[in-house]
Order: structure tokens, then C-alpha cells, then sequence
């Protein structure tokens, strides 16, 4: 998505709102999207809670179980 754009969508009311956890950039600098009352910035964190480690290790887990039966 161009960050240009997207501000333009939401200053001129085309879009209600949105919320990014990526920028062009990483990590931003500056950006004018952040200063927006109809935007949600939030880190890019999302895969790094307890369960979604736990989940990626035991999906690992399988694909060399899932290879090593099939040898």
C-alpha cells in the first residue's frame, strides 16, 4: 500500500480509518499517518505472542517428522 495514497484516502474521508503495523520504511522515521485521528499504529509484533512462537516451533516440528517418515 502507498502511504501517500492511503493518507490521501483517509484526509479526504474515502476510507474511515485504517490501522498499519508496516511502513514502507522500517522502522518509520516519521510518517504523516501516524498523526492522523482515524489511524491505529501498532509494532509489528503480532507473530511474537507465547502462542504464535509455541505454534511456529511445533509446525517446524512436523514438517521434519512429516519428512523423516517419509525417508
Amino acid at each position: 500500500v502507498s502511504e501517500n495514497d492511503l493518507y490521501d484516502f483517509l484526509v479526504q474521508n474515502r476510507f474511515a480509518g485504517a490501522a498499519i503495523d508496516v511502513f514502507e520504511q522500517e522502522p518509520p522515521k516519521s510518517s504523516n499517518l501516524m498523526n492522523l485521528p482515524n489511524v491505529i499504529v501498532t509494532p509489528h509484533i503480532g507473530g511474537s505472542t507465547e502462542e504464535s512462537i509455541l505454534a511456529m516451533g511445533q509446525a517446524a516440528i512436523n514438517q521434519l517428522i512429516g519428512k523423516l517418515s517419509k525417508s
